[in-house]
């Protein structure tokens, strides 16, 4: 498995956890921190890992010093500074416990699930198929197993 496949399967499982978390906000303000909660536990560790495994093989010179490569991670690392600051938010909110306004973290998961999605099909559409045409087999075999022993 490359790790564009891999990096796309995380998106898709990624993609689930964002809807858990959309369904346990339908479970009302008495059910859905804990539902939430435990999604984003998970939905946290997730995305360190993956954003770990992206900056191993897109931050890699060969790849991101290129001219168009260095504006589309540009636009990535922007968006991965929005995402960790509502995740940062939510994690200040849910660190208040029982005070925590449902509403307020109703309103932070909900932007967070919209802006996980459309960074999610931004990589998939620009970054990925950009790597795809610029990058060199054998230094990306390395890459890909070196991020895969990461993974694992």
């Amino acid at each position: 498995m490359s790790v564009l496949e891999s990096l796309a399967k995380e998106h898709s499982l990624m993609g689930g956890l964002v809807d858990r978390l959309e369904e346990g906000l339908r479970e009302g303000p008495e059910r859905a921190p804990g539902e939430v909660r435990q999604a984003l536990l998970v939905l946290f560790r997730a995305l360190e890992k993956h954003e770990e495994i992206e900056d191993l093989v897109f931050g890699h010179p060969a790849y991101a010093s290129k001219g168009e490569a260095r504006r589309i991670l540009a636009e990535v690392e922007r968006q991965h500074d929005r995402i960790a600051q509502i995740l940062g938010e939510i994690d200040d909110l849910l660190r208040l416990g029982d005070r925590c306004s449902f509403g307020t973290l109703a309103d932070l998961v909900l932007d967070l699930a919209g802006k996980l999605r459309r960074h999610f099909a931004s990589e998939e559409a620009r970054l990925w198929p950009h790597y795809r045409r610029t990058r060199r087999p054998p230094a990306d075999r390395a890459l890909d197993r070196r991020a895969m022993e990461q993974v694992l």
